[in-house]
């Protein structure tokens, strides 16, 4: 008969034997093992750049806003106007950060009825964030405007915001979480 081409038996049961241990320990890498994480190469979008989200230790008056810029911001109560005559609500913030000023506008545009519970992503309510020296304009996509004031002139705010495709200049980061309190002068 011949000389047989094919490997042996304890030959292939070795190569198998080599080619699963090495699956595994790829696999195992690539899930999270021994801390590394292994990215795919496919993204969908490309990686946001910018700050880091970093939890604000800010005063209890203060404003939060993290994500796109990190800071802690007070508003300016002589550049500020409330507008809360029901159905409407409009207010306008100068909000000043130590890097730099803001413009913060809570709004619900029909069917203000007073104190309570505004959602963002149901379009009955709005927070919007114009960073004031470029213009460049955060727009709220989920979230909470709560009026707390029986006279609607206070409240808190927990709103996750995105730049606005139509306005102002690109930014690096394209969210921005706005979380504290707000008060009309």
């Amino acid at each position: 008969m011949g000389v047989s081409e094919q490997p042996g038996r304890p030959k292939l049961l070795a190569w198998l034997a080599g080619f699963v241990v090495v699956f595994g320990v790829v696999a195992w890498l690539a899930t999270g093992g021994a801390g590394t994480r292994v990215l795919p190469l496919a993204h969908n979008h490309p990686p946001a750049l910018g700050p880091t989200p970093t939890p604000l230790v800010c005063k209890s008056e203060q404003l939060q806003l993290v994500g796109s810029f990190n800071d802690c911001a007070s508003i300016d109560s002589t550049a500020s106007n409330c507008k809360v005559s029901p159905p409407a609500f409009n207010t306008l913030f100068k909000v000043l950060g130590p890097s730099q000023d803001y413009l913060l506008y809570l709004i619900v545009p029909d069917g203000y009825s007073g104190a309570g519970e505004y959602r963002l992503d149901t379009g009955s309510a709005e927070v919007d964030v114009r960073e004031y020296p470029t213009g460049a304009l955060w727009q709220s996509v989920a979230g909470i405007l709560t009026v707390t004031g029986s006279d609607g002139r206070s409240g808190t705010v927990s709103a996750t915001l995105e730049t606005s495709s139509n306005s102002g200049p690109v930014v690096p980061a394209a969210s921005l979480a706005v979380n504290g309190r707000w008060s009309c002068p």
